[in-house]
C-alpha cells in the first residue's frame, strides 16, 4: 500500500539535515532558514527538527539562530549522539519519521 502526497502546506514534522560531507556542497545558514521560515509561516502546526553529526551542531545553531525569535520556538535541534553509529541510527529515525526532508547531500 502507498501512501498519497501530502498536500500542500500540510506536512506537519519536517526534518532539515544543513550539513554535508563537502563544506563546499552546503547552502548557507540564512538559506535554510529561509526555507524553513516558509515552510513555519505557511503551516502554523508545522514542526522542523534540524539534526546532523556532532561535527555539525555549530552549524544546526547557526540556522536555527537565523530565525526569527517567534519561530525559533517551533523548531528542535536533534542532540547528536557522540558516535558515528549513533548518528546514523538517529538520522535514519529521523527521516524515517518525517513527513519532509530537506537535506544538501543525497548520500
Amino acid at each position: 500500500m502507498t501512501r498519497s502526497p501530502l498536500p500542500p502546506g500540510r506536512c506537519t514534522r519536517a526534518v532539515m539535515i544543513p550539513g554535508s560531507n563537502d563544506p563546499r556542497r552546503r547552502w548557507e545558514p540564512e538559506k535554510f532558514a529561509q526555507v524553513a521560515e516558509i515552510l513555519l509561516k505557511k503551516n502554523p502546526e508545522q514542526k522542523i527538527l534540524f539534526s546532523g553529526s556532532p561535527q555539525e551542531e555549530t552549524l544546526l545553531d547557526d540556522v536555527i539562530k537565523t530565525l526569527p525569535e517567534d519561530l525559533q520556538k517551533r523548531v528542535f535541534k536533534q542532540p547528536p549522539a557522540s558516535d558515528k553509529l549513533g548518528s546514523i541510527k538517529q538520522l535514519f529515525s529521523d527521516v524515517k519519521n518525517a513527513e519532509l526532508v530537506i537535506t544538501n547531500d543525497t548520500a
